[in-house]
Order: C-alpha cells, then structure tokens, then sequence
C-alpha cells in the first residue's frame, strides 16, 4: 500500500499472487551465497546463467515484483498521482527533476528494490514479536492491558487501525518490539566492512589492511556483559529501565549501524507499532500448539515456520 496505494492481492486471491513471495525469499537465499562470495555472482553472471538459467535466484529482481513496478509506474504516469503521496509518487517527482540521471528504469529499480528490501524482514520480524508473545503469556496480556488503555483514553474507534501516533506513545509496545528484534533480528548474515588501506587499530587491537571486520548482531545481543545474565530470556522490562536503556539502544544492531544502516528502519518501525497494535487489539491469539516450538530457516533473512495460531475477535 505505502509503495502503491494499492495491495498486491495476496489476501483475496488467498495465494502466492504471480509467485512474487517465492521469488523474494529466493533472492534474499542467493544473497547469503553471493554476499559471502562475490566471485561467484560473476561466475553465474558471466558463465553459467546463459548455459543453466537462474538456480541461485539471481535474476529474481527482475521477475514478477519488477514487472508488477513497470505496470504501476506506466499506469501512474498516465492516470496522475493518487490523494496521498505514496513512495512511488516520490520517485517520479524526483524523475521529473532530474529525468536524465533518474530515468523511468531507475524508479521501477528502485520501486522493486524497495519491496525486496522491506517484505521478508519486516515480515520475519513481526512473526518473532507474535511468536514471542504467545509464548510468554503475562507478557501478551500487559501489551493488551496497554493498548486498550491508550485506545480508550483517547476514544480511539474499534474498526480503524490504531494512528501512529497513539502506538508511539505505547512504551511497553516498543519494548517488546526492540526484545523481539534483539532475540531475532532478521539478519542471518553479518555485513562486512573491509579494513582501509593503512590499517585500522580498534580497540588496542590492530587489523591489517583489507580484512573484513563485522559485528554479528545475533552474538552481540545475547552478549551478558551488555544485557545481563538473563540475556537469553525473552524480557520486554530490560528497555524499560531509564537508568541502562541508553546502554541497550547503543548495543541493538538489528537494523545496522552507523552510514550504513538500514534506510527503511523509520518504515518498518511504523508497519509494526501499526500492525502488532492493531493486531492484538482486535484479537485473541493463541498458539494452537502452546508446546509447540517454532523452526527457524537460515538464509540472508532469517524466516520462521511451525507458528500456527487460533484467532478470535476479541
């Protein structure tokens, strides 16, 4: 919606629309071979993609998700932009500006490139929120309490999506989000920085040039002497505390960090204060097998499966 105004038709077709979710999970699986091993994205590129076609999923930016951009861009131009701005509009206004270094090649690229980027992360990371909370029960009920709270003191209506703004004023809903994340963040894959040409010294510690160097979010945020003995403990409360959340933020590295972090956080922060709000305002979950455990994929992108719930309008 926020890229098109308009949703791809998963929900009414009740399937995988054209593919397009099966070729994003591919994508980001070739982006844990290619990302690790450079040469060898050349070596498919340039000699076997023209002899054996595409089995590492390296063309996938150009399936169906690219082809569904080139018709919502082409439709766009010709029938003008909608009410509220969406992303697209933005990329055609900055086209319209600058039409020879921003052509109509780039929007769609950047259109497509967009949806990669932001489906199976935000996905995987909303997944971990609702599998974490239908696993810690007094946990679920005190967002529940909060939400109904705040919705109510402002006479919020029980069939509209809760605003943005009531689910940033939510301080535990934002907590369980930055736990979930801590305890799975979507990247399965550190992203390197390669040491500078005169070395690089970091903390009394001397690297010569040219070696990748990384933090590894999943290390990092089970890491004790950051966020205590109970680290590996599904704990909401640890970013509630005034007196060490500062040292907690300084240390959470699902989204990267520094020039290089994630351009979409803003984004993707907002689908889920919407989304988990909304979601467990409107209904009671429940695991249909409370033993059950969840199986996690490994991959770019973490993914998870084996989360089978009940719902009930609440």
């Amino acid at each position: 919606m926020m890229t098109f105004s308009k949703p791809f038709g998963f929900l009414e077709a009740g399937n995988d629309w054209n593919n397009a979710l099966h070729q994003i999970r591919a994508a980001g699986d070739s982006a844990a071979w290619v990302g690790q091993n450079p040469w060898l994205y050349r070596l498919c590129q340039q000699t076997l993609f023209p002899i054996f076609g595409n089995p590492l999923a390296l063309s996938n930016r150009n399936g169906s998700v690219r082809e569904f951009a080139v018709i919502q861009s082409t439709v766009r131009q010709t029938r003008g932009a909608p009410a509220q701005p969406d992303i697209m509009q933005k990329l055609l206004h900055v086209h319209d500006m600058k039409p020879n270094t921003f052509n109509d090649d780039a929007v769609r690229s950047m259109v497509a490139t967009n949806i990669f980027g932001g489906a199976e992360t935000t996905t995987s990371s909303i997944r971990a929120v609702i599998y974490f909370l239908l696993k810690d029960t007094a946990a679920l009920t005190k967002l529940q309490q909060e939400i109904d709270r705040v919705c109510h003191e402002h006479s919020w209506p029980s069939d509209v999506p809760v605003a943005l703004h009531l689910a940033q004023s939510m301080q535990y809903l934002q907590a369980v989000i930055y736990e979930s994340m801590r305890l799975f963040p979507a990247n399965g894959l550190p992203l390197a920085r390669v040491s500078p040409p005169q070395g690089l010294e970091i903390d009394g510690h001397y690297f010569p040039p040219g070696v990748q160097l990384t933090v590894y979010s999943w290390a990092l945020h089970r890491n004790k002497r950051l966020f205590g003995e109970d680290a590996m403990e599904f704990k909401p409360e640890r970013w509630l505390d005034e007196e060490h959340s500062r040292d907690l933020h300084r240390c959470f590295f699902s989204f990267g960090y520094g020039s290089r972090s994630c351009l979409g956080r803003n984004l993707a922060w907002m689908e889920m204060l919407k989304l988990v709000s909304t979601f467990f305002r409107k209904y009671a979950v429940h695991l249909h097998d409370p033993r059950a455990t969840w199986v996690v994929e490994g991959g770019f992108i973490k993914g998870q499966k084996n989360i089978n719930v009940l719902l009930k309008a609440r």
